[in-house]
């Protein structure tokens, strides 16, 4: 379980703690205060050294691909934009202290575990990388060998150097890189990668991933999780018999029995319940141990919400992952009271503070806090 989390210099995060994290852990708090923030910390310390997530940041918020004419995606990863030094991460899993860097790439320094693009497009080095994978991407501004860092036109990406220990207190530690070239995104991986914890994240605007949903029914009916899963559905909406994966054409589908002549493809069923699906399915993914939900009450009706905590509770339960989530509802935090009363030490509330000084701050509310605010009647969002 992962109990305490440090950020440091990540996106408009100069420095927040966060302590006694619990098995449903809620963020709460005004708009652009780090809340999703939060939520990216915990996918990318959940896959250490993997250059995937730090792609898929740019793309849960609609940041453009990376090109070699545009860094946003990983620009922005950077408090501030200051290249100077890049987002440190601090946490404890299991018991062990562990930390993950993003390093800068600089530019005098050339090697298979940091390399990149200098941010005025000055010439890199040429000193030729073997990587041991590649992510490709194009740009129609440059033309350059995919073993090649030398550059053409002038560029302002920069690089990655992910740095990772696996045990702080020992100070072992393991790099990887991300090296753009004009031809592509190449990663080089460590010798030996730590372990992944896993995050399966569904970003805001997320309502459906039919080929993850399929992907993970497939792999819960041969574990035979299929009637867990089914369970926890079928309370989402109880004309739910059944659900399976299927294939129509190449493309993966899931079908829904809700006692008709024929299944249904589940997204006739509507966006609120698909996302409350795909929330509960995300649970038993193999290769997750974090589920992190951004505004777990979009598209979601209040009169909905008690039946998805009550089977968010269950499963944290029945399945020992942790869920991580923001929201803005009220309603969804009073809903949360019902769903805990019976198992009260799962649930951790934080609220997110930005300071007039820029700093940001979190204040843990526990499930005893978070009823006696609601009697009271205080707005702790």
């Amino acid at each position: 379980m992962l109990t305490s989390l440090t950020i440091e210099r990540f996106r408009g995060i100069p420095s927040l703690v966060l302590a006694d994290l619990g098995a449903v852990n809620i963020f709460v708090g005004e708009n652009a205060c780090g809340k999703t923030t939060v939520l990216e910390s915990i996918t990318l310390i959940a896959n250490p050294l993997s250059p995937y997530p730090v792609l898929k940041l740019g793309h849960w918020r609609d940041l453009p691909a990376l090109t070699l004419s545009n860094d946003e995606c990983i620009s922005t990863l950077f408090h501030n934009k200051d290249f100077r030094q890049g987002p440190q991460f601090s946490f404890v899993v299991e018991g062990v202290e562990q930390k993950l860097a993003l390093d800068p790439w600089e530019p005098w320094t050339v090697s298979p575990t940091s390399f990149g693009v200098s941010r005025d497009g000055s010439a890199a080095g040429t000193k030729s990388l073997e990587p041991s994978a590649g992510t490709p991407i194009s740009d129609d501004r440059s033309s350059t060998s995919s073993s090649s860092s030398q550059v053409f036109g002038t560029p302002s990406l920069i690089g990655l150097k992910m740095v990772f220990n696996a045990n702080a207190t020992q100070e072992r530690a393991t790099a990887s890189g991300l090296m753009v070239t004009g031809m592509g995104l190449q990663f080089a991986a460590p010798p030996q990668p730590p372990q992944s914890q896993g995050c399966f994240y569904i970003s805001s605007r997320c309502f459906s991933s039919i080929r993850e949903m399929a992907n993970i029914l497939t792999s819960a009916s041969r574990t035979n999780q299929i009637e867990g899963l089914l369970k926890c559905i079928s309370s989402l909406d109880n004309r739910i018999r059944g659900v399976e994966s299927g294939v129509h054409g190449t493309e993966p589908i899931v079908l829904a029995d809700i006692g008709l002549p024929a299944k249904l493809e589940i997204s006739l069923l509507g966006d609120g319940f698909c996302r409350a699906a795909l929330m509960a399915i995300g649970f038993f993914s193999p290769t997750a141990r974090f589920v992190a939900v951004d505004e777990i009450d979009s598209g979601i009706h209040v009169s909905t919400m008690p039946r998805v905590w009550a089977a968010m509770a269950e499963l944290a339960t029945q399945t020992g992952k942790q869920l991580f989530c923001t929201t803005h509802s009220d309603e969804m935090l009073s809903h949360t009271l019902e769903a805990f009363a019976e198992t009260p030490d799962l649930l951790r509330v934080f609220r997110i503070n930005r300071l007039k000084n820029g700093q940001v701050k979190a204040t843990k509310y526990t499930y005893d806090q978070l009823r006696r605010a609601d009697f009271a009647s205080i707005d702790i969002r």
